[in-house]
């Protein structure tokens, strides 16, 4: 899933749109109605704003998903970029052990 802004409204300022995080919600919650299913995103870092990326989508996490889904934050990061990453499942998930290490495996093997 990519979020970006629509193409003719690139060059605007972007507005706080209150159906944003309840449209995503929505889609996400459809991607997990099988359990086994689990999403890995990364906030672009490109304009300096991967770290106010992150803080929202982990408001949002709180606000929409805690009681049954886990979310597991890494960073991979080098001398010249970083990138913040969160996986999130359902707490029912049975490859939640094997995804989360899978994480701590690609931080620590991609990271310099």
């Amino acid at each position: 899933m990519v979020l970006l802004p629509v193409k003719v409204d690139v060059d605007k300022e972007k507005l706080f749109d209150a159906r944003i995080p309840a449209t995503v919600a929505a889609i996400v919650r459809e991607f997990f109605i099988r359990k086994e299913r689990s999403l890995l995103y990364v906030c672009e870092n490109k304009d300096g704003k991967g770290a106010a990326r992150e803080r929202k989508f982990a408001q949002w996490f709180e606000i929409y998903g805690v009681q049954s889904h886990f979310k597991f934050d890494f960073e991979i990061s080098n001398a010249d970029e970083r990138y913040l990453n969160s996986v999130i499942g359902r707490i029912d998930n049975p490859y939640r052990t094997e995804i989360i290490l899978a994480c701590f495996e690609l931080a620590e093997g991609n990271s310099k």
